[in-house]
Protein backbone atom coordinates (compact mmCIF):
# COMPACT_ATOMS: atom_id res chain seq x y z
CA UNK A 1 0.00 0.00 0.00
CA UNK A 2 2.85 2.40 0.82
CA UNK A 3 4.51 1.71 -2.51
CA UNK A 4 1.30 2.62 -4.31
CA UNK A 5 1.04 5.92 -2.44
CA UNK A 6 4.67 6.75 -3.28
CA UNK A 7 4.13 5.96 -6.94
CA UNK A 8 1.05 8.11 -7.04
CA UNK A 9 2.85 11.05 -5.43
CA UNK A 10 5.68 10.76 -7.95
CA UNK A 11 3.28 10.99 -10.88
CA UNK A 12 1.36 13.94 -9.45
CA UNK A 13 4.37 16.20 -8.97
CA UNK A 14 5.16 16.79 -12.69
CA UNK A 15 1.50 17.62 -13.28
CA UNK A 16 1.67 20.31 -10.60
CA UNK A 17 4.81 21.80 -12.15
CA UNK A 18 3.15 21.87 -15.57
CA UNK A 19 0.05 23.42 -14.11
CA UNK A 20 2.12 26.26 -12.66
CA UNK A 21 4.29 26.89 -15.72
CA UNK A 22 1.87 26.27 -18.60
CA UNK A 23 -0.15 29.49 -18.17
CA UNK A 24 3.04 31.55 -18.01
CA UNK A 25 4.38 29.84 -21.13
CA UNK A 26 1.10 30.44 -22.98
CA UNK A 27 1.02 34.08 -21.89
CA UNK A 28 4.62 34.52 -23.04
CA UNK A 29 3.70 33.15 -26.47
CA UNK A 30 0.74 35.54 -26.61
CA UNK A 31 3.06 38.44 -25.79
CA UNK A 32 5.50 37.42 -28.53
CA UNK A 33 2.78 36.92 -31.14
CA UNK A 34 0.82 40.02 -30.13
CA UNK A 35 3.95 42.16 -30.30
CA UNK A 36 4.77 40.74 -33.73
CA UNK A 37 1.24 41.60 -34.89
CA UNK A 38 1.80 45.22 -33.91
CA UNK A 39 5.46 45.67 -34.90
CA UNK A 40 5.59 43.61 -38.12
CA UNK A 41 1.99 43.19 -39.33
CA UNK A 42 3.12 42.31 -42.86
CA UNK A 43 4.16 38.88 -41.52
CA UNK A 44 0.46 38.03 -41.18
CA UNK A 45 -0.76 39.42 -44.51
CA UNK A 46 -0.29 36.10 -46.29
CA UNK A 47 -2.50 34.16 -43.87
CA UNK A 48 -5.47 36.52 -43.91
CA UNK A 49 -8.59 34.85 -45.30
CA UNK A 50 -9.45 35.99 -48.83
CA UNK A 51 -13.12 36.12 -47.90
CA UNK A 52 -12.42 39.21 -45.77
CA UNK A 53 -12.16 42.51 -47.64
CA UNK A 54 -8.49 43.35 -48.27
CA UNK A 55 -8.94 46.86 -46.92
CA UNK A 56 -9.73 45.43 -43.47
CA UNK A 57 -6.74 43.08 -43.24
CA UNK A 58 -4.32 45.46 -41.54
CA UNK A 59 -6.89 46.66 -38.99
CA UNK A 60 -7.82 43.07 -38.15
CA UNK A 61 -4.14 42.15 -37.73
CA UNK A 62 -3.67 45.04 -35.30
CA UNK A 63 -6.89 44.12 -33.48
CA UNK A 64 -5.89 40.49 -33.06
CA UNK A 65 -2.45 41.54 -31.80
CA UNK A 66 -4.04 43.82 -29.21
CA UNK A 67 -6.42 41.02 -28.18
CA UNK A 68 -3.48 38.65 -27.68
CA UNK A 69 -1.72 41.19 -25.46
CA UNK A 70 -4.88 41.71 -23.40
CA UNK A 71 -5.29 37.96 -22.95
CA UNK A 72 -1.61 37.61 -22.02
CA UNK A 73 -2.05 40.25 -19.33
CA UNK A 74 -5.12 38.43 -18.03
CA UNK A 75 -3.31 35.09 -17.93
CA UNK A 76 -0.34 36.60 -16.11
CA UNK A 77 -2.78 38.05 -13.56
CA UNK A 78 -4.64 34.71 -13.36
CA UNK A 79 -7.94 36.19 -14.55
CA UNK A 80 -10.62 33.64 -15.40
CA UNK A 81 -11.83 35.54 -18.51
CA UNK A 82 -8.36 35.34 -20.09
CA UNK A 83 -8.52 31.66 -20.79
Amino acid sequence: MAAEAGACAATVRPMNIGRATSPKALASMFVASGTTHLVRPQVFDAIMPRVLPKRTHRALIYLSGAAELVCAAGIFQNKRWAG
